[in-house]
């Protein structure tokens, strides 16, 4: 799967849940000598990745409902929490073993809500608070980790061609970028020149869904704290008025 291919199984939710990530990368030089072989390199980052129980992953999408930008934290047991926008709206949401909460600004409901009366009672029963969704689900394929795992498909190099750039830093972090082509798109990996090679930084320029994303906070130590209940307006009741 590619990055375009992670946007997708983002975008499966009901909510567009995506908040932007800025990227530095600059050019670099290295004395040591890099990892030689592109596509080996790839896959031993690949395993490294799909060993995580904890990640950060940021960055942005393009879609047919225009750009997408998120910032989330996520852990092997489904529990996350972050930020997403889309278009001029924003949220901010947080999942744990006990439910699922999203803070959104108005422009965020009339953006994701089916019509603008569901969009007006949601605004009217919510206000500035956290929204307790009908259904815990919601965030279910942006914190659904292996989902996120399944980015780091070794097929991904089993054809097309692989080749290897100079080392260059991103963020803080010495990268090598690794280029693979497949069905014409090109998808391009930065991965750690440090052991573990983990990557780093995804991007496909090109095709249906360009997008970037990167990746840092390997295995930390993520504690997610759902928002008090005095802020929180539940909408799981039956009644009529509270749709999301």
């Amino acid at each position: 799967m590619t990055v375009s291919g992670l946007a997708v199984a983002v975008l499966a939710a009901s909510a567009p849940l995506l908040l932007a990530a800025c990227s530095a990368s600059t050019d670099a030089t290295r004395e040591e000598p890099v990892p030689q072989d592109p596509r080996a390199l790839a896959l031993d980052a690949f395993d490294e990745m799909r060993e995580l129980e904890s990640l950060r992953m940021a960055g942005t999408f393009t879609t047919a409902d225009g750009v997408i930008a998120m910032d989330v934290r996520i852990r092997s047991d489904g529990q996350c929490e972050g930020e997403f926008e889309m278009g001029r709206g924003t949220a901010r949401f947080v999942k744990d073993d006990q439910g699922a909460w999203i803070k959104g600004d108005e422009r965020f409901w009339r953006a994701t809500l089916d019509t603008p009366k569901e969009a007006r009672v949601v605004i009217a029963l919510v206000g500035s608070k956290w929204a307790r969704p009908p259904s815990d689900a919601m965030l279910g394929p942006l914190c659904d980790f292996d989902q996120v795992l399944d980015t780091f498909d070794p097929k991904l190099f089993d054809d097309g061609s692989v080749s290897q750039g100079d080392v260059e830093v991103v963020g803080d972090v010495e990268t090598v970028p690794v280029k693979e082509k497949s069905f014409g798109i090109w998808t391009t990996i930065w991965i750690s020149v440090a052991e573990p090679h983990r990557v780093v930084k995804m991007i496909t320029p090109s095709g249906d869904d360009p997008g970037r994303v990167e990746f840092s906070e390997f295995d930390r130590e993520l504690d997610i704290t759902p928002p008090d209940e005095d802020v929180v307006v539940d909408l799981r009741g039956d009644a009529p008025e509270r749709v999301v």
